[in-house]
Order: C-alpha cells, then sequence, then structure tokens
C-alpha cells in the first residue's frame, strides 16, 4: 500500500515536471520568437553592405556606443561593458543574436567567441579606449585653458589695480606747472614750539638763485601712462583707459602751461638782472616764498624796491609771541607731549625768535641776489594782534633792520646767537622785554624834489564864513597841504607843497614812513564849481603810475561824476568830494563852507567883465 502511495506521488512529480518543462519549453520559444520578432523590427530598416567587413559595416551602430562614452571616474571593466553592449547589437543587427556575448563579462565571452565577433570586440576595445582619451585630454585641455583663463582674468586684474594705484599716485603727487608762478602768504599763526627757533635758521639746502637757473634750463617732461588692454576685463580696462587718457591730455595742456611759466621766470630773471622794480620786487616774492620756515609761523610780506638807489624794503609778519602762549616737547613715558614755558624759559629763549627770523630771511634775499641789484636791504618785521585794550586787530612794527650783502651772507646762521647778531646788524627791536613796543623803521625813501616849496599857512587866516570854492586856488591848494599835514601829524608823515609853475599834476606829496600803510602820496587840488569829471582821475592815475607813489589823493570842493568814481574803483586813489573835505575841515577844528552856487556867479560875472 505504501509503495503504490510513493510510486503515485512520484508520477504525479514526474508528470508535473514534464508539465512544467513543456510549458518553459513553450514559454521560451514564444519569447524567443517575441524576442525575434523585435529583433527584426529593430533593425529591419538597416542594409547591411557583405562587401564590408563587420567592424566597417556597422559604424552606426559603433558610433552610436561611441556617444555613450563619458570621462570621469569609471570602474576598470566601463569600456569593456560598452564594447560587450555594442557587440551584442551588433550580433543582433547581423541576426545573429547568439553569437554576441549577451550578459557575459566581456573576458569571459572572448575565450568562447566566434573568431569574427572576437576581432571585432579587440577593435572596439581600441577605439573606445582611443575615444576615451580624447574625451579626457579634451577635458584637461578645458580644464588648461579656464586655468589660463582664471590666471589671465588674476593678473589682468592685478595689474589693473596697480595701474589704478599709479594713475591716483600721479594725480595726488602731481604739480600743475602753473603753481611754479603761485605765491602764497598766509597771516595764519599755529601753536609755537621752542625747536622752532632752531628750526628758522636752517638755511635752504637749495638756494633760490641755483633753483631758477635749473627750472628756466629744464622741460616738462612727465611721462604719460600707457593704455591696458586687457583681453577678459574690457569693462574695468575702458574705464581704466578712459581716466588714463585723461590724464594723458591733462599733461599735454600742462605742458604749454609749463613753457608759458619758463617764459614768465626767463623774463623775470632777465629783468632782476637788468635791475628793474617791478622784476626784482616779483623776484623776492618769489624768493621768499620758497623759504622753508616752519608752518607754525605766519607768512605774509610786502615788498618795495628803489631802482635809482637799489634799496629793497621788505615788511614781513613775524609771529605774535606776547599774547600767544609758547610750548616746549617733554619726552614722557606715555610719549612725547607740550608744555607750556616757564616764566623763566620764556625769557630766555623766545626774544630770539623775532631776530631769528628777521636774520634768515635777509641772508637768503641778500645770499641769492647774485645780480647785486640790492645795495641795501630793510628788513621791517610787524605783528598783528588783538589790542586788549580796545579788541581790535592791531598792528605794530617791532623789528627793523638794514643790511649790506658783506653784512649778512657771512654768517654762519647755524651758530650765531640771533638777537647777539642782529643787535651787531644796528637791527631795531625790543631786545630781551617781551612785549609788543614799537620800533620807528629803517626805511629810507628819497624826498628830495625840486618841486617843492614851503608850505604858506592859511587855513587859520579864513573866517568861518569862506567860501572855500571861490578862494585862490594857490591858497587852496596850501589849505589843503596844511589840513593834510594835521591828518597825518599822529603818523610822523611829511606835507610838502610843489610849486605852481612846475607842478606836472603834483600839487602836494605825502612821506608817510609807516611800513604797512605808508610810502608816497601824491596829492591833486581842484577848486571846482562844476562836476570834476573821469578826465582828471584817469590824469591821477598816470601820475601815480609816473611818480613811483603809493596812492593818489584828489581833493576837489565840489562833486564828481559816476563814470570818475567807476573809473576809480580797482586803482590806488582816493576821491574826496566837497561834502568830505568839509567833514575833514571840521575833525580837526574848522568850520568853512562851499557854496557852489555862490561861486558860479561869482566865475560868471568875472569872466562876463573880462570880456568887456
Amino acid at each position: 500500500m505504501q509503495v503504490a502511495l510513493a510510486v503515485l506521488i512520484l508520477g504525479i512529480i514526474v508528470i508535473g515536471w514534464i508539465i512544467s518543462a513543456i510549458s518553459e519549453t513553450a514559454s521560451n520559444t514564444a519569447r524567443n520568437q517575441q524576442r525575434k520578432k523585435e529583433l527584426e523590427q529593430k533593425w529591419s530598416h538597416r542594409q547591411i553592405d557583405r562587401s564590408k567587413n563587420l567592424f566597417d559595416r556597422n559604424q552606426d551602430i559603433i558610433d552610436k556606443h561611441l556617444n555613450k562614452i563619458s570621462v570621469g571616474y569609471q570602474r576598470s571593466y566601463y569600456i569593456e561593458n560598452i564594447v560587450r553592449d555594442c557587440v551584442q547589437d551588433i550580433a543582433e543587427a547581423e541576426g545573429m543574436p547568439n553569437l554576441g556575448p549577451n550578459h557575459q563579462y566581456l573576458s569571459q565571452w572572448t575565450s568562447s567567441a566566434n573568431q569574427e565577433y572576437k576581432d571585432l570586440s579587440q577593435q572596439l576595445l581600441t577605439s573606445f579606449e582611443n575615444h576615451k582619451q580624447k574625451l579626457e585630454n579634451k577635458k584637461k585641455e578645458k580644464v588648461r585653458e579656464q586655468e589660463q583663463k582664471e590666471s589671465e582674468v588674476r593678473s589682468e586684474t592685478k595689474r589693473i589695480n596697480e595701474l589704478t594705484k599709479t594713475l591716483e599716485y600721479r594725480k595726488k603727487k602731481h604739480r600743475n606747472p602753473s603753481t611754479l608762478k603761485q605765491i602764497t602768504k598766509s597771516k595764519e599763526q599755529k601753536i609755537l614750539n621752542i625747536s622752532t627757533i632752531e628750526k628758522v635758521l636752517e638755511t635752504n639746502k637749495i638756494n633760490w638763485s641755483q633753483y631758477l637757473t635749473t627750472l628756466i634750463s629744464s622741460k616738462y617732461e612727465v611721462p604719460k601712462l600707457s593704455l591696458f588692454e586687457a583681453k577678459h576685463l574690457k569693462q574695468a580696462s575702458q574705464t581704466l583707459n578712459e581716466d588714463v587718457l585723461a590724464f594723458n591730455s591733462l599733461l599735454d595742456t600742462e605742458s604749454s602751461e609749463f613753457d608759458a611759466s619758463i617764459k614768465y621766470f626767463k623774463e623775470l630773471q632777465a629783468g632782476y638782472s637788468r635791475k628793474e622794480a617791478m622784476s626784482v620786487e616779483k623776484w623776492i616774492d618769489h624768493l621768499i616764498n620758497r623759504i622753508e620756515l616752519p608752518r607754525a609761523l605766519p607768512k605774509y610780506w610786502k615788498v618795495k624796491y628803489e631802482e635809482e638807489n637799489r634799496i629793497a624794503i621788505v615788511e614781513i609778519q613775524l609771529p605774535d609771541v606776547v599774547h600767544n602762549q609758547l610750548y616746549k616737547t617733554v619726552q614722557l613715558k606715555s610719549g612725547p607731549v607740550e608744555k607750556p614755558l616757564s616764566q623763566k624759559e620764556t625769557r630766555e629763549l623766545v626774544p630770539n625768535l623775532h631776530p631769528a627770523i628777521m636774520l634768515r630771511v635777509a641772508y637768503e634775499i641778500m645770499k641769492n641776489d647774485e645780480s647785486n641789484a640790492i645795495d641795501l636791504l630793510v628788513l621791517n618785521g610787524f605783528v598783528e594782534y588783538h589790542n586788549p585794550s580796545t579788541g581790535n586787530l592791531s598792528t605794530t612794527n617791532t623789528s627793523s633792520v638794514a643790511v649790506k650783502k658783506e653784512q649778512i651772507i657771512n654768517l654762519n646762521l647755524s651758530k650765531v646767537d640771533p638777537l647777539t647778531a642782529f643787535s651787531n646788524l644796528k637791527g631795531k627791536s625790543a631786545g630781551k622785554i617781551i612785549e609788543i613796543i614799537p620800533v620807528t623803521p629803517v626805511l629810507t625813501l628819497d624826498r628830495s624834489d625840486a618841486r617843492i616849496i614851503d608850505t604858506k599857512a592859511v587855513i587859520n587866516e579864513l573866517s568861518s564864513d569862506t567860501n572855500l570854492a571861490v578862494m585862490d586856488w594857490q591858497d587852496f591848494e596850501n589849505l589843503i597841504a596844511e589840513l593834510f599835514q594835521k591828518e597825518f601829524a599822529d603818523k610822523g608823515a611829511e606835507v610838502k607843497v610843489t610849486q605852481a609853475s612846475r607842478d606836472r599834476g603834483v600839487d602836494a606829496i605825502v612821506y608817510d614812513p609807516n611800513p604797512i600803510t605808508g610810502g608816497k602820496y601824491v596829492i591833486q587840488a581842484k577848486r571846482y564849481a562844476h562836476t570834476v569829471d573821469v578826465s582828471a582821475v584817469r590824469d591821477l592815475v598816470a601820475v601815480v603810475s609816473k611818480e613811483g607813489a603809493s596812492r593818489g589823493i584828489l581833493v576837489t570842493t565840489s562833486n564828481f561824476g559816476s563814470d570818475a568814481y567807476q573809473f576809480a574803483e580797482g586803482y590806488p586813489v582816493t576821491l574826496l568830494n566837497g561834502a568830505e573835505l568839509l567833514g575833514l575841515l571840521q575833525k580837526h577844528g574848522y568850520d568853512f563852507k562851499i557854496d557852489l552856487a555862490e561861486a558860479k556867479r561869482i566865475l560868471k560875472s568875472q569872466n562876463k567883465s573880462l570880456a568887456e
């Protein structure tokens, strides 16, 4: 019974296996047929040229698989797998799929493969490896190109930055040649340190005369900047090049300005050599401008040159050491600090400052006077300060000295005692007294004039009802001279009347010794009943220039026309009309009148009598 049951079970199993095998075979057959059908549909469009070898006639399939190859990290059998798939597609396209490797490793398949397909696989391996190498080379080339580009961009960026900095530096350091003629004056006084005294006596390393000689022979040789052509940073280089072109264009413009400046200095030097007053004055202006004094000091001056006597008069501002605290530098552990001078230090050191400045300026001027245009240098120092009693700005002469070249240029300024040396030159100053003490300036003016006559006393002989517009014209000129004598009396000035026969357009001359506001004034007196027109003012301006005067004063009993006032603007002339004349007389205690209507009637009557 048991045996029969076992046999039955075994039979069932065998039958099941047979059925399964038959079913599997049928299924495989169906799949193969379906696969064959699919392959026929896939490759049916292809025309196989049997005259070519297997590799050449399947180039389209090979190209398709070539395009699948990429570069980068891949496994060692990456190319073998692509070759395997390509061989399989070729076998299928050839209608012999079983000759392909299917899913076997290529190395396993080649051991039993058809020789033709085996040779094909070798060709493909070589071709695909070569293609992969080309792709890798291209990638490396792109990397190299990118690295080269990045390197070039970095280089261009660096170059553009360097050129930009160079341009900014050149702009900052660049000095317009028009500034060569510039003279800078300043009345500003900064905090003074006592070390300033030592620096004051340090002479210029380059003399003005040497500098001028070098300047005149020089050429404008400021190199232009080159343009930068960028391969990559086009916009940045374009912006830079626009700035460079603008700077180079500026240099072109300045080249002509430099030539004009050189011409100016050549003419100045020639005029100075000829000892012409205007050129000598400007020459001294430029010289003082280049004296290297401490920046804390004011640097303001005026120059006057008397061509006939070769006398240069220079008024120069000195620092106010009385109303301003002076300091010294003290070294502490924390570093240097500035502290006020003690009274003892002030008494010992401060009196040397003004003489030191006077000596230095005189030394530089006379040392550079190679054409010997200056026989005598008169140097007057003045101080500007706010008067404590009034609060108003005051100007006082505190130092004065007259020197010849041989007296000053042989001094060793680095070793001299400023106050002693200044005194030995007969200089006038307050000495060791630290106060603003006025001194009379050393001022030489030629006051000899053949036209001058004694002034006739007139003013006290006139009554209060005197009409100035009808008085004798010579008496009127003497009255004006007396009036200005009183006006300038507290200034130490002299007023002289000129002879009528040798008038030359000057009725009176004022000599004012004040080195700042003074000088030579010429006065014209017009006892007119009618309005003074512009021609009289024009004549006065010409007289001022001819006389070498500092100012002209035109006084009249009548009025000036508007054209006269307009013309006077910008010229060193003062116009006093009748009302202002009466006001000036009243200031000095005289009360007269000006009746123009009465003057016109009298003049008309006199003219009528003469006609009869």
